[in-house]
């Protein structure tokens, strides 16, 4: 091994699990130097991303698990090395990182391990007469700034109708450990209960009504690049008061998914910001995937031609695109309710290296001193 050239060791490494990276950066400076460095963090992401490799499912509800995609055979359990009672909610996955929507929120790379605790941000507004608050979590990577950024919208809603009132919108930014507040961004209608909770293309998206429609709505969208709100148009024809509808992301597309007690629609937009390249993907009666109220689509498979299905959080099934079929997909030790997200393991560093970093210079000096310091004569 020592013979071979550097960059053939790295081309061998970037293809490797998170877990042996871990194991190999004890074998050598050199490659602990590497496969620290920022460039080969997101080399390593890089090609895990573009060959559809180290992809996993992450669960929430009881507990965190993750299960191998290329397998889907068992869950394996994950002890968050922070406080967590296995019951706070976990965002969407991002360059392998999740949110943790504990109090106070978490950052946290469950592959290397790597978390951050944010900060406390208090409220600053005073709510409203007859209002209530309710405050909701999102995040995502602005790749222009290379930073990860949680917005925070405190909600105030009236407390009998429940329409929005005001909101309070904050910013947090992991470069600067930071938050500040910032215009307040647009709420969802109370039938729709949806926060900022989809990421794609460093922006979070969320539906909001439609003022030209009282039977639809429509997609906003905030950059985390430019820290501004645009709007998007949803497929045509859907009424938002006959289906639970919600927004996902499949595979590297934007979606929506209609779903009712009879059928789930789900729509998917082939050109990111082109209204008229939204195309039908799926559209399945009940009796094809037993009645859910909820569906969500999770990943595409290896080839293209399926997509998985969670049903009401409690069931997975491959759709087959082609086929036009279902079959259910059985993961030995995934709990009876589960949140599932689709993630990709990574290296990406949340700060938490820092403080081994500095552990490593301080035993290393240590070690340096005693060596120099005491000589032993056998």
């Amino acid at each position: 091994m020592p013979n071979l050239p550097s960059e053939l060791v790295e081309d061998i490494l970037r293809r490797l699990p998170v877990k042996s990276l871990k194991r190999f950066r004890a074998v050598a400076k050199k490659w602990r130097s590497l496969i620290d460095s920022d460039r080969f963090v997101k080399l390593h992401l890089r090609h895990s991303l573009a060959s559809l490799s180290n992809r996993h499912l992450i669960t929430g509800g009881v507990g965190v698990c993750t299960v191998a995609l290329d397998s889907l055979d068992k869950a394996e359990y994950v002890i968050p090395p922070f406080r967590f009672n296995g019951s706070e909610e976990i965002s969407h996955s991002c360059n392998g990182v999740v949110l943790v929507m504990s109090q106070p929120p978490v950052l946290w790379n469950p592959f290397s391990r790597d978390y951050k605790i944010l900060p406390d941000c208090p409220v600053e507004s005073a709510a409203p007469a007859n209002s209530y608050s309710k405050t909701g979590y999102e995040f995502g990577y602005d790749s222009r700034n290379d930073d990860y950024k949680v917005i925070r919208v405190s909600d105030f809603r009236h407390k009998i109708t429940h329409a929005s009132i005001a909101n309070e919108t904050k910013i947090y930014s992991l470069k600067t450990n930071s938050w500040r507040r910032i215009d307040p961004l647009p709420s969802p209608p109370p039938y729709l209960q949806l926060n900022w909770h989809v990421h794609l293309n460093g922006a979070v998206h969320t539906l909001v009504e439609d003022p030209e429609n009282a039977n639809g709505a429509r997609i906003m969208c905030f950059s985390l690049e430019t820290e501004t709100v645009h709007p998007m148009k949803m497929p045509s024809g859907i009424n938002v008061r006959d289906f639970v509808v919600s927004l996902d992301v499949t595979g590297d597309f934007l979606s929506v998914v209609c779903s009712n007690k009879k059928r789930v629609v789900i729509w998917v937009m082939k050109e990111y910001g082109v209204a008229d390249s939204w195309a039908k993907l799926l559209s399945v009666s009940s009796h094809s995937y037993q009645r859910s109220d909820y569906v969500k689509p999770l990943v595409y498979s290896r080839r293209g031609d399926r997509v998985l299905l969670s049903c009401n959080d409690k069931r997975l099934v491959w759709y087959d695109l082609r086929k036009k079929s279902v079959r259910d997909v059985c993961v030995d030790g995934l709990p009876v309710v589960f949140y599932a997200e689709a993630c990709v393991e990574s290296l990406v560093s949340l700060g938490g290296r820092e403080k081994e970093k500095k552990k490593e210079t301080i035993r290393r000096k240590r070690d340096d001193f005693l060596s120099k310091g005491f000589k032993l004569v056998l």
